[in-house]
């Protein structure tokens, strides 16, 4: 093989694991800013939750003058929804949010949304709240299906969500038909 061919495979290579470089580092950049992207439009979802789902006037969960979202998750994605909700207002009760690690703490909660990145499974939170009067949101496949109230769903780089009717029954909680019509209906 010649000099200059040799030279030439290895310009290509280089050039090669330059371009490789180049485009693995302009894709990871767009999927940090992608994934806060999708919380930001997730509490903009649980902002409508808190706003078209009606409690019990007995239940005991909260307070009348809050709607407290529970986060099952890291503090980045508390954090992007605390952003997301800070200073907004349900009815006349302030959204205000706050991450749990542990079952002690769903008390204070009117919604519990179970992230992918929570270290307890789904179903045992699902399990520990029994009848409660207490929104249960999550965003992994088979939550709604397997007891969850709410679950989002991506589809086509969108958040959807779907909705188990029987389970926000159960607790004792009303879902607006309009939230209803824009679900995906699953039963358990």
């Amino acid at each position: 093989m010649s000099l200059l061919s040799r030279w030439g495979l290895w310009w290509m290579g280089r050039a090669s694991l330059s371009a490789s470089l180049l485009l693995l580092s302009a894709l990871a950049m767009p999927a940090r800013a992608v994934e806060a992207d999708e919380y930001q439009v997730k509490g903009e979802f649980l902002f409508n939750f808190a706003s078209f789902v009606e409690w019990p006037s007995q239940s005991q969960v909260g307070s009348e003058r809050e709607v407290r979202v529970c986060v099952f998750g890291n503090d980045e994605v508390t954090s992007i929804l605390s952003e997301v909700l800070q200073g907004r207002s349900a009815g006349k009760r302030d959204v205000m949010v706050r991450r749990i690690d542990d079952l002690a703490g769903v008390a204070w909660c009117r919604i519990v949304f179970i992230t992918r990145f929570a270290e307890m499974e789904p179903e045992v939170v699902i399990n520990s709240l029994g009848a409660s009067s207490i929104l249960t949101v999550g965003e992994t496949a088979g939550f709604a299906a397997n007891g969850g109230m709410v679950n989002f769903t991506g589809e086509q780089s969108r958040v959807r969500f779907e909705i188990n009717q029987g389970a926000a029954r159960r607790a004792g909680l009303k879902i607006s038909s309009k939230l209803l019509r824009l679900a995906e209906l699953v039963e358990e």
